[in-house]
């Protein structure tokens, strides 16, 4: 799983084609695309804080044996104004590790980030040691744009499995920034993909929350 790890932080930085069977992701509103093998569930996802805030999130899952799966949620939500400008690098990849806490061994976390002019994305990527004695792979990125911020985590557990590993690193990789983005601020359907040309060097999830 490590050598896998390594290889998505690769495969990240390069643009995936489309397979014309395949569901494209894509809500109105959203400037984002991310294409999966078949349509994800939608599910309401409401804060525990605040029932009332709510936001739609998209699922899906396959299961290959009796310990190795993958699942995968995506969300694309209105972005406040001016948070493309005003979130960092820093700030983003500090926003992965603190969603990633329960999934991840923080010391085996890393993260990069790209400004691509037009929206900005970063990565977080680890392993983590199960009872079984094999590593779960997590992966999340969170790209913000002018007006939509798009987050994506996947976490594949158990013993390598190379349909699953290829399946896994084809979906994450296949984020891109949509040419044009709708403007209605509905999030029922869902987007296709799109991936930079290079990143910055990974770094470790850092401790201390920077400021924005």
């Amino acid at each position: 799983m490590k050598i896998f790890v390594a290889l998505v932080a690769s495969l990240i930085l390069l643009s995936a084609p489309v397979n014309a069977a395949e569901y494209t992701y894509a809500p109105d509103g959203c400037e984002f695309n991310v294409t999966f093998p078949e349509a994800p569930a939608d599910s309401k996802a409401c804060d525990s804080a605040n029932p009332k805030d709510c936001h739609l999130v998209s699922t899906y899952t396959k299961i290959y044996d009796v310990s190795t799966g993958m699942r995968i949620n995506v969300t694309c939500a209105p972005a406040q104004p001016g948070m493309m400008e005003k979130y960092s690098g820093e700030v983003m990849q500090y926003t992965l590790g603190a969603m990633a806490r329960e999934h991840i061994d923080r010391d085996q976390a890393q993260t990069a980030f790209e400004d691509l002019g037009t929206a900005k994305q970063a990565v977080l990527m680890a392993t983590k040691k199960q009872e079984d004695g094999s590593e779960s792979v997590y992966m999340s990125e969170l790209w913000i744009g002018k007006k939509s911020v798009l987050t994506l985590e996947g976490e594949m557990t158990g013993p390598p499995n190379q349909d699953a590993d290829t399946l896994f690193a084809r979906i994450m990789k296949s984020v891109r920034p949509q040419a044009e983005a709708k403007t209605p601020e509905k999030a029922a359907q869902k987007p296709e993909s799109a991936v930079p040309d290079k990143a910055e060097a990974p770094d470790k999830v850092g401790e201390k929350a920077p400021k924005p």
